[in-house]
């Protein structure tokens, strides 16, 4: 019997999307955790900490069209057109602005689908980063996303809940003539080596509402 944390993400994954292939319906949340914990032999409560990890990877699969989603239920299918990535990261603004709002904070954000990025994350040279959030209407899979950019290139998203907090103050700020960036660090999962992602010391709401007075 295992636990859920000796489990690497790439394998909840994997087990998601197995479990996912045996039912022709939508399951929730807690239906797939615990069909999951079922499928890897996984001999503890499902605690809230492990329905959040499964919902985060769960909004990454979506974001990067792996899975469908309708209300809160969730059911297996390629959504891409001809299994290729669609052309709609596209930035608010329709050319880059000089004027940058460099915004400190203490909100603890974390990135998802670093793993869909492989050429933008070999090219990163530091694990300090500044990065520019830009959102994206046009996403197919949520219209309320927002990527995460370094140098013009995509290195993941916000998680959907999070982008839903801050997508309109974030439209607001772009539409005043201003590009948004904030800070952040690479870090490893620490039950998988190989997946990084990007932690954001984002700024409040309303520091970002209130910026241009």
């Amino acid at each position: 019997m295992y636990r859920f944390s000796d489990f690497p993400p790439q394998t909840i994954r994997d087990s998601i999307n197995e479990v996912l292939s045996s039912f022709d319906t939508e399951l929730g949340v807690t239906e797939l955790s615990e069909y999951v914990f079922n499928n890897l032999e996984i001999n503890e409560p499902i605690f809230d900490e492990h329905q959040k990890a499964m919902q985060t990877m769960l909004d990454d699969m979506v974001m990067a069209g792996r899975l469908k989603v309708k209300g809160k239920t969730y059911s297996l299918g390629d959504t891409r057109k001809n299994g290729e990535e669609e052309t709609y990261h596209v930035k608010s603004l329709e050319t880059p602005s000089e004027n940058v709002a460099q915004l400190k904070g203490n909100v603890i954000v974390n990135t998802i689908g670093s793993e869909y990025y492989p050429d933008a994350w070999e090219s990163l040279l530091d694990n300090r980063l500044n990065v520019e959030l830009i959102p994206e209407p046009q996403n197919p899979y949520d219209k309320n996303a927002i990527a995460v950019t370094i140098n013009n290139e995509i290195v993941g998203h916000l998680t959907r809940s999070v982008a839903r907090e801050y997508f309109s103050c974030i439209t607001k700020l772009n539409n005043g003539g201003y590009t948004l960036k904030v800070d952040g660090e690479v870090l490893e999962s620490p039950n998988d080596k190989s997946y990084k992602y990007i932690q954001l010391a984002m700024p409040a709401v309303d520091t970002i509402d209130h910026y241009l007075g």
